[in-house]
Protein backbone atom coordinates (compact mmCIF):
# COMPACT_ATOMS: atom_id res chain seq x y z
CA UNK A 1 0.00 0.00 0.00
CA UNK A 2 0.98 3.64 -0.25
CA UNK A 3 0.40 6.77 1.00
CA UNK A 4 -0.94 10.21 -0.37
CA UNK A 5 -2.30 13.38 1.02
CA UNK A 6 -5.30 15.42 -0.88
CA UNK A 7 -3.70 19.11 -1.86
CA UNK A 8 -5.81 21.61 -4.08
CA UNK A 9 -4.51 22.99 -6.93
CA UNK A 10 -4.35 26.79 -7.65
CA UNK A 11 -7.91 26.84 -9.81
CA UNK A 12 -10.10 25.49 -6.26
CA UNK A 13 -11.64 28.89 -4.75
CA UNK A 14 -13.57 27.26 -2.49
CA UNK A 15 -12.43 28.02 1.38
CA UNK A 16 -14.44 25.11 2.89
CA UNK A 17 -11.66 22.25 1.24
CA UNK A 18 -11.20 19.05 3.17
CA UNK A 19 -7.29 19.38 1.70
CA UNK A 20 -4.11 21.42 1.91
CA UNK A 21 -4.23 24.86 -0.03
CA UNK A 22 -1.30 27.01 -0.88
CA UNK A 23 2.28 26.82 -2.25
CA UNK A 24 2.48 23.44 -4.02
CA UNK A 25 6.73 23.33 -4.16
CA UNK A 26 6.75 23.69 -0.04
CA UNK A 27 4.06 21.10 0.48
CA UNK A 28 5.05 18.94 -1.74
CA UNK A 29 8.65 19.15 -0.88
CA UNK A 30 7.30 18.32 3.08
CA UNK A 31 5.28 15.48 1.82
CA UNK A 32 8.32 13.89 0.06
CA UNK A 33 10.61 14.12 3.53
CA UNK A 34 7.91 12.31 5.34
CA UNK A 35 7.59 8.93 2.75
CA UNK A 36 4.36 9.68 0.97
CA UNK A 37 4.47 8.50 -2.18
CA UNK A 38 1.74 10.41 -4.15
CA UNK A 39 -0.83 13.20 -4.04
CA UNK A 40 -4.80 13.46 -4.48
CA UNK A 41 -5.09 16.50 -6.51
CA UNK A 42 -8.47 18.35 -5.74
CA UNK A 43 -9.19 20.07 -9.07
CA UNK A 44 -11.87 22.67 -9.94
CA UNK A 45 -11.12 23.61 -13.98
CA UNK A 46 -7.95 22.20 -15.66
CA UNK A 47 -7.39 24.68 -18.04
CA UNK A 48 -5.99 26.85 -15.29
CA UNK A 49 -3.61 24.60 -13.60
CA UNK A 50 0.00 25.18 -15.13
CA UNK A 51 0.45 21.13 -15.93
CA UNK A 52 4.24 21.63 -17.20
CA UNK A 53 4.96 23.37 -13.59
CA UNK A 54 2.78 20.90 -12.05
CA UNK A 55 4.48 17.88 -13.41
CA UNK A 56 8.10 19.29 -12.65
CA UNK A 57 6.72 19.68 -9.31
CA UNK A 58 5.75 15.61 -8.79
CA UNK A 59 8.94 14.86 -10.43
CA UNK A 60 11.19 17.05 -8.20
CA UNK A 61 10.03 14.99 -5.25
CA UNK A 62 8.87 12.10 -6.77
CA UNK A 63 5.65 12.28 -6.24
CA UNK A 64 2.93 10.13 -8.01
CA UNK A 65 -0.69 11.33 -9.31
CA UNK A 66 -2.60 8.97 -6.57
CA UNK A 67 -6.10 10.43 -8.02
CA UNK A 68 -7.52 13.37 -8.90
CA UNK A 69 -10.22 14.75 -7.14
CA UNK A 70 -13.45 16.16 -8.59
CA UNK A 71 -15.98 17.36 -5.82
CA UNK A 72 -14.95 21.02 -6.54
CA UNK A 73 -16.96 20.91 -9.62
CA UNK A 74 -20.28 20.39 -8.06
CA UNK A 75 -19.26 22.53 -4.83
CA UNK A 76 -17.94 25.21 -7.05
CA UNK A 77 -19.53 24.89 -10.23
CA UNK A 78 -22.94 23.24 -9.72
CA UNK A 79 -21.76 20.69 -12.92
CA UNK A 80 -22.41 17.12 -12.17
CA UNK A 81 -23.32 14.08 -14.15
CA UNK A 82 -26.81 14.27 -12.66
CA UNK A 83 -27.94 16.50 -15.73
CA UNK A 84 -30.83 16.13 -18.07
CA UNK A 85 -29.93 16.61 -21.68
CA UNK A 86 -29.51 20.44 -22.68
CA UNK A 87 -27.13 22.93 -22.21
CA UNK A 88 -25.97 22.23 -18.36
CA UNK A 89 -24.97 18.17 -19.15
CA UNK A 90 -22.81 19.50 -22.03
CA UNK A 91 -21.08 21.77 -19.68
CA UNK A 92 -20.77 19.01 -17.13
CA UNK A 93 -19.49 16.22 -19.42
CA UNK A 94 -16.94 19.10 -21.23
CA UNK A 95 -15.31 19.54 -17.81
CA UNK A 96 -15.51 15.57 -16.55
CA UNK A 97 -13.57 14.91 -19.69
CA UNK A 98 -11.02 17.73 -19.83
CA UNK A 99 -10.94 16.35 -15.94
CA UNK A 100 -9.89 12.75 -17.53
CA UNK A 101 -7.90 14.33 -20.12
CA UNK A 102 -6.01 16.00 -16.71
CA UNK A 103 -5.67 12.62 -15.43
CA UNK A 104 -3.76 11.13 -18.34
CA UNK A 105 -1.53 14.23 -19.50
CA UNK A 106 -0.59 14.35 -15.68
CA UNK A 107 0.72 10.87 -15.03
CA UNK A 108 4.06 9.78 -15.05
CA UNK A 109 5.89 6.64 -15.45
CA UNK A 110 5.70 4.01 -13.88
CA UNK A 111 1.70 4.64 -13.06
CA UNK A 112 0.30 4.18 -9.68
CA UNK A 113 -1.14 0.60 -9.66
CA UNK A 114 -4.44 1.31 -10.94
CA UNK A 115 -3.50 3.88 -13.50
CA UNK A 116 -4.42 7.25 -13.37
CA UNK A 117 -7.85 8.27 -11.83
CA UNK A 118 -11.11 10.52 -11.37
CA UNK A 119 -13.01 10.26 -8.70
CA UNK A 120 -17.18 10.51 -8.69
CA UNK A 121 -18.52 11.22 -5.59
CA UNK A 122 -20.27 14.55 -5.25
CA UNK A 123 -19.39 14.57 -8.97
CA UNK A 124 -22.96 12.25 -9.30
CA UNK A 125 -25.16 15.41 -7.95
CA UNK A 126 -28.18 14.97 -5.92
CA UNK A 127 -31.83 14.22 -6.87
CA UNK A 128 -33.42 17.53 -6.71
CA UNK A 129 -36.34 17.94 -4.49
CA UNK A 130 -39.70 16.50 -6.48
CA UNK A 131 -37.23 14.65 -8.84
CA UNK A 132 -38.25 11.28 -10.04
CA UNK A 133 -35.36 8.86 -8.48
CA UNK A 134 -35.79 6.37 -11.83
CA UNK A 135 -35.19 9.28 -14.33
CA UNK A 136 -32.05 11.13 -12.23
CA UNK A 137 -30.90 7.80 -11.95
CA UNK A 138 -30.94 7.15 -16.11
CA UNK A 139 -29.46 10.70 -16.22
CA UNK A 140 -26.25 9.46 -14.11
CA UNK A 141 -25.94 5.91 -16.44
CA UNK A 142 -26.05 7.70 -19.72
CA UNK A 143 -23.38 10.39 -18.57
CA UNK A 144 -20.95 8.19 -16.99
CA UNK A 145 -21.00 5.60 -19.81
CA UNK A 146 -19.95 8.94 -21.58
CA UNK A 147 -17.55 9.95 -19.68
CA UNK A 148 -16.33 6.43 -18.82
CA UNK A 149 -16.10 5.60 -22.63
CA UNK A 150 -14.10 8.91 -23.06
CA UNK A 151 -11.22 8.03 -20.03
CA UNK A 152 -11.46 4.05 -21.26
CA UNK A 153 -9.77 5.92 -24.51
CA UNK A 154 -7.50 7.98 -22.36
CA UNK A 155 -6.41 4.76 -19.84
CA UNK A 156 -8.25 6.34 -16.91
CA UNK A 157 -10.18 4.77 -14.43
CA UNK A 158 -13.31 6.27 -12.62
CA UNK A 159 -13.76 5.54 -8.91
CA UNK A 160 -17.54 5.61 -7.50
CA UNK A 161 -17.44 7.33 -3.59
CA UNK A 162 -20.48 6.07 -2.04
CA UNK A 163 -20.91 9.40 -0.01
CA UNK A 164 -22.83 9.28 3.40
CA UNK A 165 -26.58 9.98 3.90
CA UNK A 166 -25.89 13.48 5.49
CA UNK A 167 -24.16 14.74 2.46
CA UNK A 168 -25.49 12.56 -0.64
CA UNK A 169 -29.30 11.54 -1.65
CA UNK A 170 -27.81 9.10 -4.37
CA UNK A 171 -25.27 6.10 -3.77
CA UNK A 172 -24.71 6.37 0.11
CA UNK A 173 -22.71 2.82 0.46
CA UNK A 174 -20.49 0.30 -0.90
CA UNK A 175 -23.30 -1.96 -2.14
CA UNK A 176 -25.29 0.71 -4.00
CA UNK A 177 -21.92 1.97 -5.82
CA UNK A 178 -21.22 -1.67 -6.93
CA UNK A 179 -24.97 -1.51 -8.23
CA UNK A 180 -24.32 1.22 -10.24
CA UNK A 181 -21.04 -0.10 -11.49
CA UNK A 182 -22.77 -2.97 -12.74
CA UNK A 183 -25.86 -1.15 -14.67
CA UNK A 184 -23.45 1.16 -16.29
CA UNK A 185 -21.33 -1.70 -17.33
CA UNK A 186 -18.06 -0.08 -18.32
CA UNK A 187 -14.51 -2.21 -17.14
CA UNK A 188 -13.19 0.97 -16.11
CA UNK A 189 -15.45 1.72 -13.21
CA UNK A 190 -13.86 0.92 -9.77
CA UNK A 191 -14.82 2.18 -5.92
CA UNK A 192 -13.54 4.51 -4.19
CA UNK A 193 -13.89 3.54 -0.34
CA UNK A 194 -13.64 6.06 2.42
CA UNK A 195 -13.82 5.12 5.78
CA UNK A 196 -15.73 7.96 7.23
CA UNK A 197 -18.48 7.47 5.06
CA UNK A 198 -18.53 3.86 5.66
CA UNK A 199 -18.50 4.28 9.33
CA UNK A 200 -21.62 5.82 9.08
CA UNK A 201 -23.12 3.32 6.41
CA UNK A 202 -21.56 0.34 6.12
CA UNK A 203 -22.10 -2.78 8.95
CA UNK A 204 -18.52 -3.49 9.12
CA UNK A 205 -15.38 -1.67 8.03
CA UNK A 206 -13.49 -4.72 7.58
CA UNK A 207 -16.51 -6.96 6.31
CA UNK A 208 -17.11 -4.59 3.54
CA UNK A 209 -13.28 -4.41 2.02
CA UNK A 210 -13.44 -8.26 2.02
CA UNK A 211 -17.44 -8.12 0.23
CA UNK A 212 -16.19 -5.37 -2.07
CA UNK A 213 -12.29 -6.04 -2.54
CA UNK A 214 -12.63 -6.74 -5.85
CA UNK A 215 -13.97 -3.40 -7.09
CA UNK A 216 -11.84 -1.20 -4.83
CA UNK A 217 -8.83 1.22 -6.67
CA UNK A 218 -8.73 3.90 -3.96
CA UNK A 219 -8.86 4.61 -0.27
CA UNK A 220 -9.70 7.47 1.54
CA UNK A 221 -8.56 7.53 5.39
CA UNK A 222 -9.39 10.02 8.56
CA UNK A 223 -10.43 9.29 11.70
CA UNK A 224 -13.51 9.45 13.42
CA UNK A 225 -13.29 13.05 13.80
CA UNK A 226 -11.90 13.37 10.60
CA UNK A 227 -8.52 14.35 11.63
CA UNK A 228 -5.63 12.59 11.02
CA UNK A 229 -5.84 8.44 11.61
CA UNK A 230 -4.77 8.17 15.41
CA UNK A 231 -6.72 11.02 16.45
CA UNK A 232 -10.39 9.51 16.88
CA UNK A 233 -11.34 5.95 17.44
CA UNK A 234 -10.86 3.77 14.08
CA UNK A 235 -9.06 0.79 14.63
CA UNK A 236 -6.07 1.16 12.19
CA UNK A 237 -4.30 -1.79 12.94
CA UNK A 238 -7.73 -3.90 11.40
CA UNK A 239 -8.22 -1.92 8.74
CA UNK A 240 -4.94 -2.36 7.05
CA UNK A 241 -4.40 -5.37 8.15
CA UNK A 242 -7.63 -6.24 6.35
CA UNK A 243 -6.46 -4.66 3.53
CA UNK A 244 -3.05 -6.22 2.88
CA UNK A 245 -4.95 -9.61 3.39
CA UNK A 246 -6.76 -8.60 0.49
CA UNK A 247 -3.64 -7.88 -1.53
CA UNK A 248 -4.26 -4.24 -2.14
CA UNK A 249 -1.36 -2.22 -3.12
CA UNK A 250 -3.36 1.11 -3.87
CA UNK A 251 -3.01 4.37 -1.85
CA UNK A 252 -4.16 5.62 1.21
CA UNK A 253 -5.51 8.92 0.55
CA UNK A 254 -5.89 11.08 3.55
CA UNK A 255 -8.78 13.70 3.72
CA UNK A 256 -8.79 15.62 6.28
CA UNK A 257 -10.86 18.22 8.20
CA UNK A 258 -8.22 20.60 10.12
CA UNK A 259 -7.11 23.69 10.34
CA UNK A 260 -3.17 23.11 10.64
CA UNK A 261 -2.57 20.13 7.18
CA UNK A 262 0.70 20.42 7.24
CA UNK A 263 0.99 19.27 11.03
CA UNK A 264 -1.97 16.53 9.87
CA UNK A 265 0.10 15.59 7.21
CA UNK A 266 3.08 14.90 9.68
CA UNK A 267 1.28 13.24 12.12
CA UNK A 268 -0.45 10.78 9.43
CA UNK A 269 2.68 9.78 7.79
CA UNK A 270 4.44 8.82 11.43
CA UNK A 271 0.71 6.65 12.17
CA UNK A 272 0.60 4.99 9.48
CA UNK A 273 4.19 4.43 8.49
CA UNK A 274 4.59 2.95 11.87
CA UNK A 275 1.55 0.24 10.83
CA UNK A 276 2.68 -0.73 7.73
CA UNK A 277 6.00 -1.47 8.99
Amino acid sequence: MKLSFVVTTPDVTGTDVTAYRGPLDVFFRQLGQLGYQGVELMVRDPAKVDRAALKELLAENRLEVALVNTGRVLLDDGLSLMSPPGVQREKALQRICSLIDFAADISQPPPQPFGPQINAGLLRGRIPPGQDRREARTWVVDNLRHVAEHAAQRGVRIALEPINRYQSNFINNAQEAVDLIREVGADNLGLQMDVFHMVIEEPSLAGSFIRYCDHITHVHICDTNRQAPGQGHLDFVEILDTLDALGYEGYLSAELDVSDQALAAERTAQYIHALLR
